[in-house]
């Protein structure tokens, strides 16, 4: 551009009126600039005419629109794409800190059944206790290092978390190396929203998790084999890929995603959203955990947006 504007000032010092042919035509140009203008007015208009061309082409070949203020079709449907698995991550993780915290309730130094037997106490204190000692509008049955809990059928029991579940959850320990904590789901729902397929948490100190998810939240079938969570006094912190079989040329990668015990949404960290070409960057912020607004990035653009509304989260 620099290269362009030196070139024209040099053009237009020989410039003159008188040789702009007339029959150019009632277009503006330099034409129009009486000559007792000097060629600093030439210059001035015939700059205008190239900056706004290049501007003009710089916001058509800009795919965050710098110049808008929405998103391009593209960018909004891979945000729609990876959008989901925020809530949805959210409740899963809510669902396993129900029957287990990450700071920490298991303890690697024990056996799985022991484990078991941890897991279903502190699934028992959620859900409170009868004046007769036994759990409140849930049944656990402990075989082995397989807890089984029957919520019951919807809306279910709500837990002392603020958590609703409903539906059949069965929780097997098992310890060959590292200790591992497998979910599977049968017709459950989590704040209403339905949940079927299967998770697992492993772990080598009880505080640090590597996640395996196949599951079903709602219409999203979602999978992971390297996502993690880490547990720390009333948080948790997420990072890994998310794939969501509705597009899986969309990829979705959380990175130092923090999510506060029993909020709406995170309150830190970014989301990375990849569809080729395009790369998007999903960020919290304090404010998303109760009102799930975001920032998209988009090149040098920015851009606001909100996550999927889910239970009594809106």
């Amino acid at each position: 551009m620099e290269l362009q504007v030196r070139y024209l000032e040099a053009m237009l010092t020989s410039l003159r009126v008188r040789d702009v042919p007339p029959a150019a035509g009632p277009s503006i140009g330099v034409r129009d600039v009486p000559p007792a203008a000097g060629p600093s007015m030439r210059l001035l208009l015939v700059l205008s005419l190239v900056v706004a061309g290049c501007s003009n082409g710089s916001a058509s070949n800009d795919a965050g629109s710098d110049a808008g203020t929405m998103l391009t079709p593209d960018e909004q449907a891979a945000f729609d794409v990876a959008a989901p698995t925020v809530p949805a991550v959210v409740q899963l993780v809510a669902v396993a800190d129900s029957f287990f915290k990450f700071d920490p309730t298991l303890d690697t130094t024990q056996s799985d059944v022991a484990n078991a037997q941890l897991i279903e106490n502190h699934i028992a204190t959620n859900l409170g206790t009868s004046t007769d000692g036994g759990t409140k509008c849930a049944t656990l049955s402990l075989s082995g290092a397989t807890l089984t809990a029957d919520f019951g059928p919807a809306p279910g029991c709500t837990l002392s978390t603020g958590l609703t579940l409903s539906g059949t959850i069965a929780v097997a320990v098992t310890k060959p190396a590292k200790l591992s904590v497998a979910f599977t789901f049968t017709n459950v729902t989590v704040n209403g929203t339905a949940l079927a397929g299967t998770l697992s948490f492993t772990t080598a100190d009880a505080m640090s998790f590597t996640v395996i998810a196949d599951v079903m939240w709602a219409t999203d079938t979602l999978s992971t084999t390297g996502f993690t969570v880490s547990g720390s006094a009333g948080a948790v912190t997420l990072s890994g890929p998310i794939t969501n079989a509705a597009d899986a040329t969309t990829t979705t990668t959380f990175s130092s995603v923090v999510w506060m015990d029993g909020a709406c949404y995170p309150s830190s960290g970014t989301l990375v959203i990849v569809k080729d070409p395009l790369t998007e960057t999903v960020t919290f912020t304090a404010g998303t955990a109760t009102t799930g607004d975001v920032t998209i990035t988009v090149g040098m653009a920015t851009f606001p947006a909100t996550l999927p509304t889910y239970g009594s989260c809106s």
